[in-house]
């Protein structure tokens, strides 16, 4: 069934309203389309009723087994659509859906797992992960023949143009960007970030400290070698955390907070010299390039279908993922924060389980070791 009248964003900026209205309009159009060519076979087969009918029987289901179930009252939810069939096979929702295509499920759980982050993970949407959401779109419309995938292939495009900087809109007068050679001269106030890992909040810092090849940091105004600033731990963490990210300047607040640009994005990369850090939000911290599924039973590493040797696990690891299977369903999608944090984007918001020791996860995970694990 083809949408009719409903247009998919095409973004004229970078900005984070761009990248949200870009992203969202074109889930939304997948979710449109899908859900009604499965409303339309479904009501002909089982009823109008067949969804409430349906999500009864999921919801006893989950009773039986002690677990809870939130209803979904609406075919049309992106999340639904996947999470339906994938949870629940052989579900009747299966057969609108090119479930035996290849890679079909992982591609379309990480467009479930992208939704969820990007509208709770309280990072500013940006076009370098909008591309990345856009190709998961792209390919779930493709792989289901959807009448909006040139819509969302020409946002595609267009978002690529954005990202090289290739596209100029004809509408929007330039914004000048913050210089990577050096902070504004105005004086403001810093900002508390959330972070390490979370999208910048204010101004370039005034400080500029190069980070050397060798592990050096040099202070550019003193030209002088000012490593020695950092505690211990902020060596042992955050300078290895700027080696693996090679930003080449990083910037210093009055705080003690460290501005670095990551992949053209400035972001919050650690603290300086501070011996009493803030508390972060774990869900805006950098993740861990793996993902992976929480049964009950195993931990698997989605990328590889490796699983997580749990039989001589630490005390603080297996609280962890016991805390997290007690709490959710079944094979649900999990995150670790580059510091050792276990969360979930779930579909009604994120969760936060607790520490991961590196020393206890799959080997090569950790680029840095967590406090209380070795590497």
């Amino acid at each position: 069934m083809a949408i009719q009248n409903y247009e998919i964003h095409l973004p004229e900026s970078a900005s984070p309203g761009d990248c949200l209205g870009a992203f969202g309009t074109a889930l939304s159009a997948i979710g449109i389309e899908l859900g009604s060519r499965i409303n339309e076979g479904m009501s002909s087969t089982y009823g109008r009723d067949w969804m409430g009918n349906l999500e009864e029987m999921r919801f006893l289901e989950a009773q039986r087994r002690g677990k809870t179930y939130k209803k979904s009252y609406s075919p049309y939810d992106f999340n639904w659509i996947i999470n339906e069939p994938y949870f629940n096979p052989p579900s009747p929702v299966a057969q609108y859906l090119p479930t035996t295509a290849y890679n079909f499920f992982k591609n379309a759980r990480d467009l479930v797992d992208t939704r969820n982050r990007w509208y709770h993970d309280h990072n500013p949407h940006n076009i370098n992960d909008l591309v990345k959401a856009l190709d998961l779109c792209s390919y779930i419309a493709l792989k289901c023949e959807l009448s909006v995938a040139g819509q969302i292939e020409a946002v595609r495009q267009r978002a690529l143009e954005l990202k090289a900087g290739s596209y100029k809109s004809p509408t929007l007068a330039p914004t000048p960007a913050p210089s990577a050679s050096g902070a504004s001269s105005a004086s403001q106030k810093a900002q508390i970030q959330r972070a390490v890992g979370a999208v910048w909040l204010g101004d370039l810092p005034n400080r500029k400290i190069e980070l050397k090849d060798s592990g050096a940091l040099v202070d550019e105004a003193k030209k002088a070698n000012v490593t020695a600033e950092l505690t211990l731990p902020q060596q042992q963490s955050y300078l290895k955390l700027w080696q693996l990210l090679k930003p080449g300047w990083l910037w210093v607040d009055e705080l003690g907070q460290v501005a670095a640009y990551v992949q053209g994005v400035l972001r919050c990369v650690g603290f300086w010299g501070i011996e009493d850090e803030p508390a972060q939000d774990p869900f805006s911290k950098f993740l861990l390039p793996h993902s992976y599924e929480l049964a009950p039973d195993k931990l698997i590493d989605r990328e590889t279908g490796s699983e997580l040797r749990e039989l001589h696990l630490g005390k603080v690891t297996a609280s962890t993922l016991n805390r997290a299977r007690m709490e959710l369903s079944d094979n649900q999608l999990m995150r670790v924060t580059w510091d050792g944090d276990l969360i979930c984007f779930g579909d009604s918001g994120a969760e936060y389980f607790g520490e991961i020791e590196s020393q206890d996860w799959f080997p090569g995970h950790f680029a840095v070791a967590t406090a209380s694990g070795s590497e």
